[in-house]
């Protein structure tokens, strides 16, 4: 009995209700689907906005949807469905759309909250600035460093880029990720990392530096984030004009 509720606690156990209740759910929107299938893309938001669970272990890997309560992901969640969805599993254009659209999908914020719902697309928002934009904001502080080491005449090594976690963080990459572990209460023994674990750290990283940063420091690294962001979006689509081109 112990056993099982320290595996119920470190979410180890799918409890088979849940997952009866799932297969139903998404035989229902292959059936939806079947008959509507240009409509495939809202019959999957209904899904979403209605979904419950936070997190599952599914096949071998624990996915958190909703990181820490707050912040959610609603393309993972979108994957999971469609790797058990007749139609969508083989549908290119899903996979295409959920692969190279940014973090709304290619639908505006409007549409987008009525698609999720007020409050998932609340938690949405949360996840976009908790995760994309954290890890946006830790690859532009990097890329400056590496080129003022360059500009220096120095090259940069691994110690000179986890010492970007120092500066965003005040502390080293490895002692956080023990710190959150601890937090978490994530065996310290289990060397496997997952990106559920990695979007959950990134978060706890992105709450730290609120609590720890005035007002204005916190609005300067938000800004640089959205920029570097940007530049990585713009990047994509150009790396997409020239692949297109290529094929012409």
């Amino acid at each position: 009995m112990r056993e099982t509720k320290e595996k119920i606690r470190n979410n180890q156990i799918t409890y088979l209700s849940d997952e009866k209740l799932i297969q139903k759910v998404i035989f229902q929107l292959d059936k939806n689907i079947n008959k509507d299938k240009k409509n495939w893309k809202q019959l999957l938001f209904d899904v979403i906005r209605e979904w419950k669970l936070s997190n599952e272990k599914f096949s071998t890997n624990q996915i958190n949807y909703l990181i820490c309560g707050e912040a959610f992901n609603w393309k993972t969640l979108a994957i999971r469905l469609a790797s058990q969805s007749k139609n969508l599993s083989t549908n290119e254009e899903f996979w295409k759309w959920i692969n190279e659209s940014d973090h709304n999908g290619g639908i505006s914020e409007t549409d987008l909250n009525d698609f999720l719902g007020y409050e998932k697309f609340r938690a949405h928002l949360s996840y976009f600035y908790g995760v994309i934009v954290e890890q946006a904001l830790i690859a532009s502080v990097e890329y400056s460093e590496i080129k003022k080491k360059i500009s220096s005449g120095m090259l940069s090594n691994v110690e000179e880029i986890k010492s970007v976690y120092n500066i965003i963080y005040g502390d080293s990459r490895e002692h956080l990720w023990q710190i959150f572990r601890m937090e978490y209460q994530i065996d310290i023994f289990n060397t496997s990392f997952s990106v559920s674990d990695e979007e959950s750290f990134v978060y706890w990283l992105f709450k730290l530096r609120l609590q720890n940063s005035d007002p204005a420091r916190i609005a300067s690294d938000t800004k640089q984030g959205l920029i570097k962001l940007e530049e990585i979006k713009n990047s994509k689509i150009l790396r997409n004009k020239i692949s297109n081109n290529k094929r012409l």
